[in-house]
């Protein structure tokens, strides 16, 4: 993602000099299901102020904040008009570090034409492990008149510190924002790049909705709600760059991560595919999504970065919400996921390994249903996504990774 150091880092000394940070709240600038935005603003919104809290995994002696102008869907796709950026970020609260960018104008705001990125100057703030950090950022369509990229919903909890504001003549980047906090889509940055104290993975996390989280509840306690069994393995402790996205199919992949988003994998050491269960929804063959989803290893791995990929769990349908074995009965396509989760555990090339998620859910191998409790809406509650009782088995599946 950073075009003035692109390329992966080719020694550990050389990884140890930026290691990407992605911010674990949920900011509004990474959709639910993932980091760039899935939406645009109304027509000729004359632009909007938001302010979203982020935690710093490990220590740092610098930071960058990344910037885009492009939204996603099947595909990564231009917005219709280039925008304008300014930001500011407060550590600890109240003093305020403004942001500056290359090619910013005399007011601190850089221009960002359809599709581009921009990474900012480094901040250089030296910030301990577990630091909040709160990213100030004003954004606005030029000439205001246009779009700009927008997703998620900002938190309008005390708790969060999170602001979500129509632009104004007041510049609350450098100063305590006032006015009426809303909840809705908002814009931010796709990513924070640190200088890492210490060497350390980096993990890509990769995939449909089940890999963003869908269906659990959100579990950490620092002010921002996370989900999803990823983030869970986490722990708040590996930096990662998250690239999930609900409805997505391995198919899409090509299209939609090699235009702008794999650029956020310069630095990722190690990578979690999850795409699948759409494919098998699809009615896609198992010849088409192996070669999918080795395409994919293969693009990954040529990187440098040590891939890992999920087998897939369960999809069924039920007459008593899930809660016995007798009454689910496994989709159509469940046959060629068994052929692909047995394929996927004999860790095809390039593979460094994979994860065992469906073992972690499913009654038995390769049964095709859900485990239960006697309860309803256990492990699911739509047959397709995991529940948030069944988020946690399947984290404890995830691997120790290190560099």
């Amino acid at each position: 993602m950073d075009p003035v150091t692109l390329g992966m880092a080719k020694s550990a000394a050389a990884r140890k000099y930026d290691k990407r940070l992605a911010d674990v709240g949920l900011l509004p600038a990474r959709p639910v299901a993932g980091h760039p935005f899935n939406l645009v603003s109304t027509q000729n919104d004359v632009g909007q102020y938001t302010r979203s809290k982020h935690r710093i995994f490990q220590a740092v002696t610098e930071v960058r904040l990344v910037f885009g102008n492009y939204t996603i869907g099947t595909g990564d796709q231009d917005t219709a008009n280039s925008i304008t950026v300014k930001a500011s970020i407060e550590a600890p609260l109240s003093t305020y570090w403004p942001v500056q960018f290359p090619g910013e104008d005399a007011n601190g705001y850089v221009t960002l034409r359809p599709g581009r990125m921009v990474v900012s100057d480094p901040i250089c703030i030296p910030l301990a492990a577990a630091s909040d950090i709160w990213v100030n950022t004003l954004v606005a369509p030029v000439g205001g008149s246009g779009v700009y990229p927008v997703g998620g919903s900002m938190s309008t909890g005390t708790g969060s510190s999170e602001w979500r504001l129509p632009a104004t003549t007041t510049d609350y980047t450098v100063t305590a924002p006032s006015g009426t906090n809303t909840a809705g889509p908002g814009y931010g940055p796709l990513a924070i790049i640190g200088r890492s104290v210490v060497d350390q993975p980096v993990v890509a996390a990769i995939g449909d909705s089940i890999q963003a989280g869908s269906g659990d509840s959100s579990y950490t306690s620092w002010g921002l709600g996370e989900n999803g069994w990823v983030r869970r393995a986490l722990n708040n402790l590996t930096p990662y760059v998250f690239l999930a996205r609900s409805s997505t199919l391995a198919r899409d992949w090509p299209n939609r991560g090699s235009r702008y988003s794999a650029k956020l994998l310069n630095r990722c050491t190690h990578a979690v595919v999850g795409f699948g269960a759409n494919d098998l929804t699809a009615s896609r063959t198992l010849a088409q999504i192996q070669a999918d989803l080795a395409s994919i290893w293969q693009a990954l791995a040529d990187r440098g970065i040590k891939v890992y990929q999920t087998t897939i769990t369960p999809n069924v349908t039920t007459t008593d919400a899930y809660a016995t074995l007798a009454n689910q009965t496994p989709v159509a396509s469940n046959t060629v996921r068994v052929q692909l989760n047995d394929w996927i555990r004999t860790t095809p090339a390039p593979l460094t390994g994979f994860i065992e998620t469906a073992d972690t859910v499913e009654s038995a191998r390769n049964s095709g249903k859900w485990k239960v409790t006697g309860a309803a809406n256990y492990a699911t509650s739509d047959g397709l996504h995991p529940s948030a009782a069944a988020h946690p088995l399947m984290a404890a599946a995830m691997p120790t990774f290190t560099v």
